[in-house]
Order: structure tokens, then C-alpha cells, then sequence
């Protein structure tokens, strides 16, 4: 995931969640969407992904720590490793570069 949005950031898209699209019930498939402001073509996002904090005190260092390197905070997302029942967490950050309005703050969903 994190190649992938740091690719399309650099394309000046932001990841704004994923979406279930369906038709045919054999097919359906979940999808990461991104939006691009093309009124800032030169806007960037990069992305980070860290382990989740164990405590509210160490969410709130790690979000004071990321933000004071120009990080927002996105949100957590859980992830299936090789073994089906076990997924892995991690807090996802963006860093927006060249960027004005709401793709660049940290409401989300937009």
C-alpha cells in the first residue's frame, strides 16, 4: 500500500480510502481511491506507515512527533498477512508537499 500511494502522491493524487465496487457478485473487487486538486499540479503526498501506539499517551507523542516533521494523521488501517485470521495494524501518516484546501489537512473521510 505505501508503494502505491506514495506513487500516485507523487502524481499529486491523495488517498482518500477504498471502495467495494460490484456487478457481477463473482467479481467484486475493492479498489484504493485517490483524488487529485487539479487546480495544484504541483501538490505531492507522501506516505508512512508506523506501528499503532500502545496507550493514548504514546498515540498522542507519536502524532505530536509526526506532525512536528509535517506529517498528518490518517488513521489505522488493519492489514491480512499469510495467515488468514491474522492481520497486521499500522497508523498510516501523509506528508503534503506544495499543497492549500482540504486535501491537504487531515479531514478524512473528504
Amino acid at each position: 500500500f505505501i508503494a502505491q500511494a506514495n506513487a500516485q502522491g507523487q502524481l499529486g493524487y491523495r488517498f482518500i480510502g477504498a471502495n467495494v465496487f460490484t456487478g457481477d457478485p463473482a467479481d467484486q473487487q475493492v479498489r484504493n481511491v485517490y483524488l487529485r486538486d487539479a487546480s495544484q499540479s504541483a501538490a505531492t503526498f507522501t506516505w508512512s506507515a508506523l506501528d499503532p501506539a500502545n496507550s493514548a499517551a504514546a498515540f498522542v507523542q507519536q502524532a505530536n512527533a509526526q506532525a512536528q516533521a509535517g506529517a498528518v494523521f490518517y488513521g489505522e488501517n488493519a492489514y491480512p498477512t499469510a495467515d488468514p485470521l491474522v492481520f497486521t495494524v499500522k497508523s498510516f501518516y501523509f506528508t503534503p508537499s506544495n499543497c492549500t484546501g482540504i486535501l491537504c489537512r487531515a479531514e478524512s473521510p473528504l
